[in-house]
């Protein structure tokens, strides 16, 4: 795969996403990158949305479930000098950049994880901070959300 990611920052409604991971998994070209909506606030409500069971209006309804889809959570905060204001960007954003970073400083099937090839300089804030028992939680038990 090399390198191949495709996102939509942003756009965390079901169709859109189900689109992207369709595309992804027919061409068996990318890898696609998608987010839980902000707003959440527990690992919990990021584990449910990925398996379509957080029962909200507008939230994911099918389980997401491909070997083509990548889904990273919780949302970052960071400064926007042109709006001279802190604003939340989706996670996919930065899950793409540390992609590209590991493809470019390492080989394709090198995780990018850790302190070093996982390291996310930009951000100020997370959504959520994350404990050991929430990080295991998201990526344990057949969940598959990769945790910021």
């Amino acid at each position: 795969m090399s390198g191949r990611v495709a996102c939509v920052p942003g756009f965390t409604e079901t169709a859109v996403q189900n689109a992207l991971v369709t595309a992804a998994e027919s061409s068996g070209r990318f890898l696609a990158l998608v987010a839980p909506p902000y707003g959440l606030t527990t690992a919990q409500e990021a584990v449910l949305w990925h398996d379509g069971n957080l029962l909200r209006t507008g939230d994911r309804t099918t389980a997401l479930n491909s070997s083509y889809a990548a889904c990273y959570w919780p949302w970052l905060q960071v400064f926007n000098p042109f709006t001279a204001a802190d604003e939340w960007l989706d996670p996919v954003i930065f899950a793409a950049r540390t992609l590209a970073n590991t493809d470019a400083i390492a080989d394709p099937w090198i995780a990018p994880a850790g302190m070093q090839r996982g390291r996310l300089t930009k951000p100020n804030n997370v959504e959520v901070t994350l404990q050991q028992g929430d990080r295991d939680h998201l990526y344990g038990n057949g969940a598959a959300v990769n945790p910021i």
